[in-house]
């Protein structure tokens, strides 16, 4: 990951719900959605290749927005469900854990501290927790 991609998007990271996701992901570490906020083209052509999807279905603006990769909304049924129960993230869920999430968990390993996630989520605002991921995101990106 570029150092270039997360500290320009540093400033949006603080105030953007968009980038909570529903899982409990943080969207501002994704390669996708960088590239779309770096407006990269031959970045996002790499990822539509290798994702078998067209540059158009590529961009991505984080899970909580309008605009998502047809790559996310194809493999993730918590998009779907979170809109549909009109809750910010799962760990607003009464059914937490549920067989979607952990079911979706054990897909990546990158994935395997959504519960945790969750938990922080619900102890702390949404606002402290995107501020907490980009330090944590910064912070294994300069041990890289």
């Amino acid at each position: 990951m570029n150092n270039q991609f997360l500290n320009s998007a540093e400033s949006q990271t603080s105030s953007n719900k968009d980038l909570v996701s529903a899982c409990g992901l943080y969207c501002g570490a994704c390669g996708l959605y960088l590239a779309t906020q770096e407006n990269d083209t031959e970045k996002l052509l790499q990822y539509a290749i290798v994702l078998n999807q067209s540059l158009g279905e590529t961009f991505c603006d984080g899970c909580g927005a309008g605009r998502n990769s047809a790559h996310c909304t194809k493999i993730c049924p918590l998009i779907k469900c979170k809109s549909e129960k009109e809750i910010e993230f799962c760990g607003a869920c009464p059914e937490l854990p549920c067989t979607e999430l952990k079911d979706f968990q054990p897909g990546m390993p990158l994935r395997v501290e959504i519960l945790k996630s969750q938990s922080r989520l619900m102890e702390i605002s949404w606002e402290q927790w995107l501020i907490e991921m980009k330090r944590i995101t910064l912070a294994r990106n300069a041990s890289w």
